[in-house]
């Protein structure tokens, strides 16, 4: 029986530790599937870890292979957009970019 290794790095962009949703779970299943997770904290001073927006310099930083891996976004439509357009600069293809919106 073959097994694959789970390569999944997720970015996990908010504002504060207060919003972010299903935090436990989340940590839970990143040991539990073996996966990368790295909260984005953009309005936490007193958080010790990444703190800004996801823009392109970080993503390239974070995830230096990101133009050969499957994109999946989750998040409000300005920041769908601003993420987007960062992974095509990147070079990533639209095809393998998708998307679930929401509205906060």
């Amino acid at each position: 029986m073959s097994s694959k290794k789970c390569d999944v790095t997720l970015l996990y962009a908010n504002r504060n530790e207060e919003n972010i949703a299903l935090r436990k779970e989340v940590e839970t299943i990143t040991t539990q599937c073996n996966f990368k997770l790295i909260h984005i904290l953009s309005r936490d001073e007193k958080f010790i870890g990444e703190k800004g927006h996801l823009d392109r310099e970080r993503i390239l930083r974070l995830v230096p292979d990101a133009k050969d891996r499957e994109v999946f976004l989750c998040c409000p439509g300005p920041m769908m957009d601003a993420v987007r357009r960062a992974l095509k600069d990147l070079g990533v293809s639209s095809d393998r970019i998708y998307n679930e919106q929401f509205a906060l």
